[in-house]
């Protein structure tokens, strides 16, 4: 069952049913809706894989977090590889992945990631 039916299925038993059963009926209908919007993703985690209208190289990064000068902390996603925050030195000109962690969940929006350790 999906969570749509399942929201719907919730809000038509709210009609019938008394007041504490009318505010479990609330309490399930906002957590599916919220797992709901989860399960989109974000701008983070969001790519081909999630998207199937997206073609070509959907590769990203972005950049978050605070760190020590000549050092940064990157999220990848997209291009078939799983989403990995990665931490990266600045040595000369050029900037060097020095280590890569592949989260369960995005730690952004909390989405969980196919393929993680979790899913199997």
């Amino acid at each position: 069952m999906t969570d749509q039916k399942a929201i719907a299925i919730f809000t038509g038993l709210k009609m019938m049913v008394g007041t504490e059963a009318k505010e479990a009926c609330d309490v399930a209908i906002s957590a599916l809706q919220e797992r709901e919007e989860r399960s989109k993703g974000c701008r983070f985690c969001f790519d081909a894989t999630l998207e199937p209208d997206l073609e070509g190289c959907d590769l990203s990064y972005h950049y978050v977090g605070e760190s020590e000068q000549k050092k940064r902390i990157m999220i990848r996603s997209g291009n078939g590889k799983p989403m990995a925050i990665m931490f990266e030195e600045l040595s000369g000109n050029q900037w060097h992945t020095v280590g890569i962690y592949e989260p369960k969940f995005c730690p952004m929006c909390g989405k969980h990631r196919e393929g993680s350790q979790c899913e199997k």
